[in-house]
């Protein structure tokens, strides 16, 4: 799972494991709006040798006012758009 709240991650982590025991879930950071925490995903993630075999989209800003990312992005275009692409071309 990428998270951006790794707490919040931890404990649906956990909740997933007490409802199926079998389950293998990792959980790594990854904050879409930061183009620095995406390029660390992304190289982690392949560093890990990991295979990519289910990807679901459930991260996204819709109708925030007008703000601008660390990157001078603005924030619903970083998060939504730019995110995305470079993890999906990183991986």
């Amino acid at each position: 799972m990428a998270v951006r709240n790794m707490a919040a991650g931890r404990e649906v982590k956990e909740a997933i494991a007490k409802e199926i025991p079998t389950a293998k879930i990792d959980a790594m950071e990854l904050d879409l709006s930061s183009m620095a925490s995406v390029r660390k995903f992304a190289s982690e993630f392949s560093s890990s040798g990991l295979p990519l075999n289910l990807l679901i989209n459930n991260a996204g800003l819709m109708a925030t006012p007008f703000m601008i990312s660390k990157d001078n992005i603005e924030l619903q275009f970083a998060t939504n758009h730019i995110g995305m692409i470079i993890v999906l071309s990183d991986v």
